[in-house]
């Protein structure tokens, strides 16, 4: 039985994934007017949209504030890489691998740019 299959016989899956992307809990942060929790970067996305309902909770809508409105949630995280073992080591890598592939690019960039100046 893999991980998420797991959390789903033990009926925990809906309180360890993000509603957004529908993925395990990655920087998991509470909403602190309704308690709603949510990846971090999935909810910077969501209030960084233009959209009417950007100011609000995805999950219920309720008004958001302007400040403090999220909290970051170590312990549903920690809960979350009890549950699911390797998703820290998984989220680790894809990390890695996004500065790799940004740096490379950023490299690559440059060096066009270089080359093009020196022309």
């Amino acid at each position: 039985m893999n991980s998420r299959e797991q959390a789903k016989a033990l009926g925990l899956e809906e309180h360890i994934t993000c509603s957004l992307c529908q993925d395990y809990l990655s920087d998991a942060v509470t909403l602190t007017g309704c308690l709603h929790f949510f990846c971090r970067s999935c909810l910077l996305q969501h209030l960084s949209s233009a959209g009417p309902d950007s100011r609000k909770c995805p999950k219920c809508k309720i008004e958001l504030g302007s400040e403090h409105i999220y909290k970051r949630d170590l312990r549903l995280q920690e809960l979350v890489y009890k549950l699911v073992p390797d998703l820290f080591w998984r989220q680790l890598r894809r990390v890695a691998r996004r500065q790799h592939r940004s740096s490379r690019d950023s490299n690559n960039g440059s060096s066009t740019t270089t080359a093009s100046f020196s022309e």
